[in-house]
């Protein structure tokens, strides 16, 4: 983890960064760079994409689309799938980042980054399963439940994740924190 001055292979890096005061050299702003070696680029990207299939799916209930019932099941089934799948993806990739591993076998619960991707990860489950649970008919009881909660807790727990990334980005050293400091 950490912040670095990306030099794109080029031997002379002051070419990347902007001299800003006397003394500090920050890397120059880029609208989009795709570093697709990086980790937590290619998890932001499927997260991205998933984002963008959520979307599309929720669009589909405003009224300026008159669509028959079938294409708009179709359009209400399909995105929410792919994007339960990205959310799971990202997630996952962003905890390997974190482990600095593919397994998931990682317990460090002083680590800020550590409860960000637990959350991040439940969360995309939440949605995932509201997904796939859309497929059937289910009663409206049980629709209920899955709706509330496979969305509204997933939704929580991204809340959760959001606010933890705060925290993440105003201590940008990672240190461990108590476990009473960081929700008290």
């Amino acid at each position: 983890g950490g912040l670095s001055v990306a030099t794109n292979g080029v031997e002379d890096w002051e070419d990347d960064v902007q001299l800003h005061g006397p003394h500090i050299l920050r890397p120059k702003w880029r609208w989009f760079g795709a570093e697709w070696e990086r980790l937590d680029f290619i998890a932001g990207a499927i997260f991205t994409m998933g984002a963008v299939s959520y979307t599309g799916m929720t669009a589909v209930e405003f009224p300026v689309f008159s669509l028959d019932e079938e294409t708009k099941r179709a359009f209400e089934l399909y995105p929410g799938l792919l994007g339960g799948i990205c959310f799971v993806v990202g997630s996952y990739c962003y905890c390997a980042e974190f482990n600095e591993s593919w397994s998931l076998l990682c317990y460090r619960p002083q680590r800020i980054a550590w409860w960000l991707n637990l959350f991040n990860l439940t969360g995309s489950f939440g949605f995932l399963l509201c997904a796939v649970l859309a497929f059937f008919d289910l009663d409206l009881e049980l629709k209920s439940l899955e709706l509330f909660v496979g969305y509204l807790g997933g939704s929580l727990l991204f809340l959760a994740s959001s606010y933890l990334m705060f925290l993440e980005v105003i201590n940008p050293n990672d240190v461990e924190v108590d476990e009473f400091e960081m929700f008290g």
